[in-house]
């Protein structure tokens, strides 16, 4: 009941932030013209106009927008979401141990943390060995308190309860010691899997792109290294270390209780056997594959937050609230009804263990009851059992008082073990490629090579800017087969370009423009042919939307940062004053930290990109994915004409109607290329 009442709770209160955050309205503007219409150009002193007041009347009226949490399905033209549970491959217990041993044992492939686990596996050892002996010592002295107190022995009762006093007070930094290891192991566990597994994610074969076409049914890589590892880590050493001390407590209780009573020991030792078999078929399992799908869900529903967070702008503009509120919701119910399906097995499990456990209690009263009307036992035997039944029963059962947290453990070792796998086999295969083919990358060493032959086709158009024989890039019968296409995008193109020239590629939106310079910067390879290029460390790219880091403007200049080269702050300023963003080092500084993504405008953010370019020292090659489509003609210019100065070839992208500009030592003109038919294909 407590935990419905929880998730009911949880259900309303997740909806009402929805509801108000979706709700709260922006001002809608409504403009009247009260005069003749008049065109008013912002940011100029010259404007007809004589204020904006005078021009127009603003009416800001406020409507809110309501979410139906209830019936997200009810929506007109609303598709379904796929529910990421529905893609969970059943997993059985033979898979799921193997998983777990595959992640955990990450932690003693390596000889420096091997050798600290083993010291903290043995420290771990000793202190649950002594807390055992321990324990057997103070049920031994429960004995010999009931003893005195049922011979009314008032001495030998205040000396025992001395001892058992000093027991109890040496068991508490015992439990302590054993929590603070138990801790340390978990990190240094977490410290080694997570290590590998970004070392694996994050790496210059760009492991982390290439997931997203090639292994899609790999869910939220960010949660598994994160949350996942954190969480599984933290439950192996609670499963782990509750087994050991389970093992010990057996086998030093075990000789006790069967020297009072042989049939008591077996009683326990089967109805455990029995109880433990039957919880973890009939629930094991079930927890488990629920666990998995609830982690996927709650993965599913943060993203979807983090979403609409980070495209808060567009959404806002586009007044999409009540369409944002809508799809999460539908993720929400879904996750809701998959904790329902779970809160059912647990309700289940938590009866039927509580019912086995109220009732083992009675036995070992039942047994030596009659010894002790027999004379046979005295009264302090009935206590000694009973703390020896109670311990040995949970010992026996650990697997079954554990199930919640062996199938967390199991989900999560499972999330945990496909992504090793898939980032071993990315890392291995080097390249996207296919069945069908792989375009081969050469990269030329530092000086170029002017031995390469030149196989030009009439289908692109380049420009010569100088007759220097030295190839920086040269593309060979190439056909592109994009990731999940089924249709080459590019077929048996070949082209060269030579230092000093430069390639526009333009054409209709869609047609594979950005996918050329993404075969060419070697993110994708399949399909057929040979891209000979400058080295990488001498090639720059310029996207249409540049990544902005999470850190100070400094670092976002220099990005992505080289340790061997230093660059003065000077540097900095003048790169950033020759595109027109000297306002920004005023303005911010260039150590501090600053969310740069939702601080700069379109534009800013592509000039911030050229800075990058300028600050790279020897390079050959530049390639540009429409890097100017959100500035001006004048910052166009402007930043074209230090690209000239800066790098002597490049490969620009454009739609319809773009430039290309020469790279002469004296001028830096700008020559209109229209488009073609040719240029298209």
């Amino acid at each position: 009941a407590s935990t419905i009442a929880s998730l009911c709770w949880t259900r309303a209160a997740t909806s009402l932030t929805m509801e108000e955050a979706c709700a709260s309205p922006l001002p809608k503007c409504q403009v009247k013209t009260l005069q003749q219409e008049k065109k008013v150009t912002l940011g100029s002193s010259t404007s007809t106009a004589p204020t904006l007041l005078q021009s127009i009347h603003v009416e800001v009226s406020q409507q809110s927008v309501k979410g139906h949490l209830g019936s997200p399905s009810k929506r007109v033209g609303m598709a379904v979401l796929q529910d990421p549970a529905a893609s969970q491959k059943s997993v059985n217990w033979r898979q799921t141990l193997c998983s777990t041993w595959r992640v955990a044992s990450l932690l003693f492939r390596d000889n420096k943390t091997c050798c600290l686990a083993t010291v903290i596996l043995i420290s771990l050892c000793l202190v649950l060995v002594i807390e055992t002996c321990l324990t057997m010592w103070l049920a031994h002295l429960f004995k010999q308190v009931t003893n005195a107190m049922a011979y009314h022995d008032e001495v030998g009762f205040y000396a025992v309860l001395r001892r058992i006093v000093f027991g109890c007070c040496a068991y508490l930094p015992l439990s302590c010691t054993q929590q603070a290891l138990s801790g340390a192991f978990a990190l240094e566990w977490r410290r080694k899997i997570t290590g590998h597994l970004m070392s694996k994610y994050i790496n210059n074969g760009q492991v982390y792109y290439r997931m997203k076409s090639d292994a899609p049914d790999i869910d939220n890589p960010d949660q598994r290294i994160g949350q996942d590892v954190a969480e599984f880590t933290l439950s192996v050493v609670v499963v782990l270390m509750t087994s050991v001390s389970s093992v010990m407590q057996m086998a030093v209780m075990s000789g006790v209780l069967i020297s009072i009573s042989t049939n008591l020991f077996l009683y326990l030792f089967l109805g455990s056997l029995f109880s433990t078999v039957l919880f973890l078929k009939v629930f094991g399992s079930r927890l488990m594959r629920l666990t998995r799908a609830v982690l996927a869900q709650e993965a599913t529903f943060r993203f979807s937050l983090i979403r609409i967070r980070e495209h808060a702008e567009s959404i806002a503009f586009y007044q999409g609230a009540s369409f944002e509120l809508m799809r999460c919701s539908q993720i929400f119910c879904r996750l809701m009804s998959t904790q329902y399906q779970k809160l059912a097995v647990q309700v289940a499990f938590t009866g039927g263990h509580k019912a086995v456990i109220t009732f083992a209690n009675f036995v070992p009263t039942l047994l030596i009851g009659p010894q002790i009307f027999q004379g046979e036992s005295d009264l302090g035997t009935i206590g000694q059992t009973n703390i020896l039944f109670g311990v040995l029963l949970a010992s026996m059962t650990t697997l079954v008082t554990q199930l919640n947290t062996i199938a967390n453990l199991g989900a999560q070792s499972v999330r945990i073990d496909q992504l090793r796998q898939t980032l071993a086999e990315l890392d291995d295969a080097g390249a996207i490629g296919n069945s069908r083919g792989c375009i081969t990358l050469h990269e030329l060493g530092d000086g170029g090579d002017s031995s390469a032959s030149l196989e030009s086709n009439s289908s692109v158009s380049f420009e010569n800017g100088s007759n220097v024989k030295v190839v920086r890039l040269q593309v060979e019968n190439v056909t592109l087969q994009p990731p999940s296409c089924a249709m080459p995008t590019v077929s048996n193109l070949s082209l060269a370009l030579y230092e000093g020239e430069s390639m526009l590629v333009c054409g209709e939106s869609g047609i594979g423009k950005s996918s050329l310079l993404r075969a060419i910067g070697g993110l994708w390879a399949g399909g057929q042919g040979t891209i000979t290029r400058s080295a990488t460390r001498r090639c720059f790219f310029v996207p249409q939307d540049p990544y902005l880091c999470l850190g100070s403007l400094r670092e976002n200049a220099e990005y992505p940062g080289r340790g061997d080269i230093v660059r003065t702050d000077a540097d900095i300023e003048e790169a950033l004053n020759a595109v027109n963003l000297g306002y920004l080092a005023s303005r911010h500084g260039l150590d501090t930290d600053v969310d740069f993504e939702s601080v700069l405008s379109g534009g800013e953010k592509q000039r911030l990109g050229f800075v990058r370019l300028l600050l790279r020292q020897k390079l050959e090659f530049a390639i540009l994915d429409e890097a100017t489509s959100a500035l001006d003609s004048e910052n166009e210019d402007l930043v074209y004409q230090l690209l000239c100065k800066r790098v002597q070839c490049y490969a620009s992208v454009g739609v319809g109607s773009r430039y290309v500009y020469s790279a002469d030592a004296q001028s830096c003109g700008r020559k209109a290329m229209t488009q073609s038919r040719r240029a298209q294909q």
